[in-house]
């Protein structure tokens, strides 16, 4: 067990305090953030999201504070946090360990307790109050965050912005803004999915994709996203003067409506930075579209012949085989799914946690995927001390 220097002390403390310092300065702005979604989005908050997508929530917030102080320190910094809240999912503390009234109670419940968690390791650091023995138990007190062993004793290895200096001020901007994004990402991912359509788009000459189209239609549908992924001469067709587009159009839809319910235009003009890629239309936005698209995953509901501007319907060709009217969808099964879960892993320690914990609990909550209950399923989190090995179609007794 390592004893610090009462410098390294001194730096280790003054971090801790300016952790604490800016939880408590961000709280009352994140907890109008959360707030505000609710209102765009017209959805009362009257439920409990549980500790894990809370704690999922901050965690993309500490990876801001490793972004804003970049390198190696940053990323201690970041792993020391996620790796304290990751803890908790093995360790739940006493005042969180019960069900809450809602989505702002449990994130101002969390942010008091993980508060006072860093106040206590930052108070139990103080040479006038503890004997030796106390602070070094302190001082090496470890987390686990992705496999990452992460100890208070990283923390001397950076130095975090002076309270109330510019720098402080854009680290607090930076953590309001990442859990305004971590908000509005769970709950389009609760509430609504992306159902998409394909429309051929009928020219006359040979061209750029037709963006203006995209531009006028996103002025009345603005919770569109649109790519143009494929393009055919008229060398295919008995007309060879024109053109033609293949657009799919994808929609943000409500989950669990009769009728299709779209993300309302309050929520859009809120939401999204940009229009058509690349042009950005609202620079305080929190996603782009296909960011957004992205997240919430893709569901082909039908296909839409587009009839242009003078009447003409353009029918399906057999030229146009059924694959190339997917090319963003990646095929379902096994392989995705393992690609998806390894992501998530990597990026998110909480669920990490249970996936190890629980795997077939965790794939129903975070991916609803419902395996047989005759299906067995073992997840291995590898890292230098645990590795694993899959043997396909081998013999049993």
């Amino acid at each position: 067990m390592s004893s610090p220097t009462k410098e390294q002390i001194a730096i280790v403390r003054n971090n801790l305090s300016t952790l604490v310092e800016v939880n408590l300065e961000i709280k009352p702005d994140v907890m109008e953030k959360i707030q505000n979604a609710y209102l765009l989005f017209t959805i009362p908050d009257e439920s409990d999201p549980g500790m894990s997508i809370v704690l999922s929530m901050m965690e993309g917030a500490f990876k801001a504070i490793g972004e804003e102080l970049g390198g190696e320190a940053g990323g201690k910094v970041a792993g020391f946090l996620a790796g304290m809240l990751s803890d908790w999912i093995t360790k739940v503390p006493n005042d969180m360990n019960r069900q809450f009234a809602s989505y702002y109670e449990r994130y101002q419940e969390t942010s008091r307790v993980f508060t006072a968690q860093l106040d206590r390791i930052n108070q139990r650091l103080n040479p006038e109050n503890n004997d030796q023995g106390t602070i070094d138990a302190a001082w090496n007190t470890k987390f686990t965050y992705n496999g990452q062993t992460v100890a208070v004793s990283d923390l001397a290895s950076a130095v975090l912005p002076k309270i109330r200096s510019e720098k402080y001020d854009d680290l607090a901007d930076s953590l309001i803004h990442s859990h305004n994004q971590a908000i509005w990402k769970q709950l389009l991912k609760q509430n609504f999915y992306v159902p998409y359509y394909t429309w051929y788009h009928k020219g006359q000459m040979p061209g750029p994709p037709p963006w203006g189209w995209v531009e006028y239609r996103l002025e009345y549908y603005k919770y569109c996203y649109y790519v143009f992924y494929k393009y055919y001469d008229g060398a295919w067709s008995s007309d060879k003067n024109f053109y033609v587009y293949i657009v799919n159009e994808y929609v943000i839809c409500r989950k669990d409506t009769v009728a299709y319910h779209y993300l309302n235009d309050a929520c859009c003009d809120y939401l999204f930075k940009d229009s058509s890629p690349g042009k950005i239309i609202n620079p305080k936005g929190l996603f782009t579209r296909k960011e957004v698209v992205d997240f919430l995953g893709i569901q082909h509901v039908e296909t839409v012949p587009y009839i242009d501007q003078i009447g003409v319907r353009l029918e399906t060709s057999p030229h146009f085989s059924p694959g190339e009217f997917r090319p963003l969808v990646k095929p379902q099964g096994r392989e995705l799914l393992e690609i998806q879960v390894t992501e998530k892993a990597q990026e998110d320690a909480v669920f990490a946690a249970k996936l190890a914990k629980d795997p077939k609990s965790a794939l129903k909550e975070y991916f609803d995927v419902t395996l047989p209950e005759n299906v067995s399923l073992t997840v291995v989190l590898e890292d230098d001390q645990n590795i694993g090995m899959i043997i396909r179609g081998a013999k049993r007794e």
